[in-house]
């Protein structure tokens, strides 16, 4: 629970900082919150994706956004097969 609040409140204070919502969706999709997981990943992805444009080398913000993929690729595989069990 503390770690949840800290990583809001940090993403509260700098919301332009990709490895924040790659933290929280880690966080999420072991929580079982695959949507808000999805969600995290998918504005992690966005804002790396200008931070790798724009910084000198980008090497941290590559690293961010290829963490970022690897766990958007697990909460949409999960989302997958949890609705393919729906219908």
């Amino acid at each position: 629970m503390e770690r949840w609040h800290n990583l809001n409140w940090t993403i509260a204070a700098y919301p332009d900082v990709a490895a924040n919502y790659v933290l929280r969706g880690e966080l999420l999709l072991r929580q079982g919150d695959t949507l808000g997981a999805i969600s995290d990943f998918r504005h992690a992805l966005t804002l790396a994706a200008v931070q790798v444009e724009t910084e000198d080398w980008g090497v941290v913000a590559q690293t961010v956004q290829d963490r970022a993929l690897a766990g958007l690729r697990d909460a949409l595989r999960r989302a997958a097969r949890y609705n393919s069990g729906t219908d």
